[in-house]
């Protein structure tokens, strides 16, 4: 979205328009939802003349691989490939060792580590492996939107309320910065030990892979669909 936007000078877009990208699918073109996410850390909409801030960094490299399928991404492999002059490779899925180990050794010694750069949370992972040994086969509902796309700040509340009613365990990810700021006050509380809200980084793979989690509602990113 971030190289679309640029090459077709979204940032004036219509909220009833949908703008091509050419070399993409019709189906892959741009809509004013598209624009109006914003990466880690805010910075608003792309402006006319903005240009993603990886692309400098390009400069001067012979080829291009991404942590992608090509199967799945063939379309956007060949159109960075027309755009940057250069080849470029799918050459993913490619995920640390931890990930494909057998399930066991994710929650003992060799269980992924907390990426140093991201912020602190206020739950450890045996505070949450604690919480999901204690809740039954297939029971929670794990909710993460990753840190730079997730709902508008006007459909929050509503997921916040139907959480609540609910009776079901749930795990909901909290990302300060990816976008507008949203804290669900009260639902503490009112879940009780039902609910585990986890402010800042969570221990994902240990989550999908414990026997306690049924669902996970997410902003299906890629790291995600990897993890999942």
């Amino acid at each position: 979205m971030e190289w679309g936007s640029w090459k077709v000078r979204a940032g004036d877009i219509r909220p009833d328009e949908l703008r091509l990208i050419p070399g993409l699918p019709d189906h892959m073109a741009l809509t004013i939802s598209d624009i109006k996410r914003r990466p880690a850390g805010g910075g608003g909409p792309p402006k006319p003349g903005d240009r993603p801030p990886w692309v400098p960094e390009l400069e001067g490299s012979v080829a291009l691989m991404f942590n992608t399928c090509d199967f799945l991404e063939r379309p956007f492999i060949e159109y960075m490939k027309t755009q940057m002059g250069m080849p470029v490779w799918g050459v993913g899925p490619l995920m640390p060792e931890t990930y494909w180990k057998p399930s066991d050794s994710l929650l003992l010694p060799e269980r992924p580590m907390k990426p140093h750069h991201w912020q602190q949370s206020n739950y450890t992972e045996d505070d949450v492996a604690r919480w999901l040994d204690s809740k039954p086969r297939g029971s929670v509902l794990y909710v993460a939107f990753g840190s730079e796309v997730g709902p508008t700040v006007e459909v929050y509340p509503h997921l916040a309320s139907a959480l609540e009613e609910s009776t079901r365990p749930f795990i909901w990810v909290i990302q300060s910065g990816s976008g507008d700021e949203y804290y669900p006050d009260g639902l503490n509380s009112k879940a009780g030990e039902r609910g585990l809200i986890i402010c800042g980084w969570a221990p994902q793979v240990l989550i999908l892979s414990h026997k306690s989690t049924g669902a996970f509602l997410s902003h299906c990113g890629w790291n995600s669909t990897e993890e999942d």
